[in-house]
């Protein structure tokens, strides 16, 4: 998503099943340690002995030892690396074992750290002096197995590509231990992009011998596959969108392609269509700038103002890389199309979660709160509103509140706005809403789905 176009957004602290939020480290108590970033350090150092047979003969020379000093500061894996003559290196080993040494600190925690040490037998032989660790250089994690995602099925009919950036910590075994998402496309990439990565297996990151934890960045790529008895839709088409043609020219005349879709954003469902159970259609017309940011986004038409209002709200949510003519990025003129349809009021056939929670709705049922779930709710891919332009030049700021239901697979859904300063800033907080994604919640064990509110404040930067 462009960042740069977002607000400042509060998200309030009223989650009804609590959220899981970081916390600034506690200060140090009274007489404990406060450790400062930094490598391993030699706490007591007796110099190794210059071997009586070399010195009677006047050998000079350097020995180099490698070890790993552990978090606790014990020596482990302690290894003669290359001396100039054989009989410094056991002198060398003896002194490093009767040492004691500070661990390494990263973060404020001690850690583990492959050590380089390297000792000079020179006459006279006068060394007080502490020895001085080096760490030893690390190697990167190789990716050795790296199973793609499975493209979403429900997606088949938008051929949409697109693509999630995380950031992944591989473990010292190879395996990825963490994964957090950075960027997605569309929501529906999220859940199958975090699949994916479990599956993943690396030849660890070393530091040294030491095989050491890393992260990493690691975008994967979603792409429909067309079958060959498809009609030839395009992604544009797909989705409602055609490319909008002045009278008298030809779509070649305007650009050699259009824009392509990058982020792509579903209008939220307004609830009053929910009551009447009759389809509402819209229509938004919009600029594709040449950054591929919509501008100048007008609702056309709306059998029903809400709508509108929610259509207007997904386009400015949306992102493209923008049209090209003779090499040059262009701005064209896009109309993008939607028809909302309130689900049947009994299931038929394989209906979405977004359906049947919407059929619930309809029906007058309700979902419970997150009290006694198993876990507290954990977010793992939040977007932030994205506001008319309007609202941004003329810096106003506002408030709405935002409830929703994150159902069994952890997506949320169905939002609907209690109350908001402006029209607009409701919108833009239910439509960045319905692209959230959580840990799935369960109580008692069994996947259940959970009623959330949350409030947001909006402060132009």
């Amino acid at each position: 998503m462009n960042l740069d176009r977002a607000w400042k957004v509060g998200l309030g602290a009223i989650w009804m099943a609590g959220m899981t939020m970081a916390q600034p480290a506690a200060p140090a108590a009274a007489g404990e340690k406060l450790l400062v970033d930094g490598d391993p350090i030699p706490k007591t150092w007796e110099a190794p002995e210059y071997p009586k047979a070399l010195r009677e003969a006047k050998t000079q020379g350097t020995a180099t030892a490698w070890f790993v000093v552990d978090e606790n500061g014990a020596v482990q894996n302690l290894r003669l690396h290359e001396a100039t003559d054989a009989g410094f290196g056991p002198p060398l080993l003896d002194a490093i074992k009767k040492a004691a040494f500070e661990p390494a600190v990263s973060a404020g925690k001690p850690l583990s750290m492959d050590v380089s040490l390297t000792w000079s037998f020179h006459l006279p032989y006068k060394s007080p002096h502490l020895p001085d660790l080096k760490p030893l250089p690390k190697t990167p994690a190789v990716a050795e197995v790296t199973p793609s995602p499975t493209y979403p099925e429900q997606l088949n009919v938008r051929r949409l590509d697109g693509e999630v950036l995380t950031e992944i910590v591989v473990g010292t075994d190879g395996s990825v231990r963490e994964a957090k998402v950075l960027n997605a496309s569309t929501s529906d990439f999220v859940r199958p992009a975090l699949e994916a990565v479990k599956h993943w297996k690396f030849r660890p990151a070393r530091q040294g011998d030491l095989a050491i934890e890393e992260r990493k960045i690691a975008p994967l790529t979603f792409e429909y596959q067309a079958g060959v008895d498809e009609m030839n839709t395009s992604p544009l088409e797909a989705n409602g969108l055609v490319l909008q043609l002045p009278e008298g020219a030809t779509e070649k005349s305007l650009c050699d392609s259009p824009p392509a879709i990058v982020v792509w954003v579903d209008p939220v469902f307004p609830p009053e269509l929910l009551k009447s159970g009759e389809p509402a259609e819209a229509e938004v017309a919009f600029t594709v700038n040449a950054q591929g940011v919509p501008e100048n986004v007008s609702v056309r038409s709306a059998s029903q103002p809400d709508a509108g209002l929610a259509l207007r709200a997904a386009v400015d949510a949306s992102l493209f890389r923008p049209a090209m003519l003779q090499g040059k990025t262009v701005e064209v003129t896009l109309v993008r199309k939607h028809r909302f349809q309130a689900p049947p009021s009994s299931a038929e056939g394989n209906e979405t979660d977004e359906q049947r929670l919407l059929r619930a709705m309809r029906a007058g049922e309700t979902v419970a709160s997150g009290k006694g779930l198993d876990a507290r709710i954990r977010p793992v891919w939040r977007t932030m509103p994205i506001l008319p332009a309007a609202l941004k030049e003329a810096k106003v700021t506002g408030n709405a509140e935002v409830e929703f239901v994150i159902d069994r697979t952890g997506r949320a859904r169905v939002p609907r706005v209690l109350s908001a300063t402006q029209p607009e800033f409701g919108w833009a907080a239910a439509t960045a809403v319905s692209q959230w994604v959580f840990d799935p919640p369960t109580r008692g064990g069994q996947p259940v789905d959970v009623r959330i509110r949350v409030p947001m404040e909006f402060k132009p930067e």
